[in-house]
């Protein structure tokens, strides 16, 4: 779980104007479940889940994917590590 709270972290610290469209909400929602992922995840599971998970896909895949290197650092695993979540 850490990992995809961590994609949610640099998203939410790295928010551009592409964003919403990228990861299929606005900053709002992300940083609420970023501020309280365990409650939301109690809450709103299905929502938190797609969240994190389209956080990891634009981090390793998308129009704003970081080189394999800086994901690593970032998430804490290597790179292929993290497409298994994927």
């Amino acid at each position: 779980m850490q990992i995809l709270f961590r994609s949610i972290e640099y998203w939410n610290k790295n928010w551009d104007w592409e964003m919403p469209t990228l990861l299929g909400g606005e900053k709002v929602g992300l940083e609420s479940i970023a501020l309280d992922w365990l409650k939301d995840l109690i809450v709103r599971k299905e929502q938190v889940f797609v969240t994190c998970l389209s956080c990891l896909r634009e981090m390793l895949y998308d129009a704003n994917a970081v080189p394999s290197s800086k994901a690593e650092l970032i998430i804490g695993v290597k790179f292929n590590g993290a497409e298994l979540l994927c």
